[in-house]
């Protein structure tokens, strides 16, 4: 996925740092949906019905690639933000990231 993403004619080395974490976060994402595909969102601890930690984590995971999302434009109300944010003298070049967006 990272060469994919840094093979990308609009990608330039400064992201990387930011391409790193997100592909991590994306693979993190992955397991945490595998994991909860196959035990499911809760499990019983004595009388209890509990939420798996796993859940917790995915959701934290999902906040931290939407803000990396929104940062490097990848949605189209993100789009919008950043071209309406950027001056007329500003060039804002939109990656769009073949597979993420």
């Amino acid at each position: 996925m990272f060469e994919q993403l840094t093979s990308h004619p609009d990608y330039e080395a400064r992201h990387e740092a930011a391409m790193v974490q997100m592909v991590c976060l994306i693979t993190d994402e992955e397991e945490y949906r595998a994991y909860i595909d196959e035990h499911g969102k809760f499990y019983d601890s004595g009388k209890m019905r509990r939420q798996h930690p796993e859940l917790t984590a995915l959701h934290a995971t999902q906040a931290s690639l939407k803000g990396l999302y929104a940062k490097f434009g990848m949605t189209p109300m993100d789009t919008k933000s950043l071209k309406k944010g950027a001056s007329d003298e500003d060039t804002v070049t939109v990656v769009q990231f073949p597979g993420l967006t």
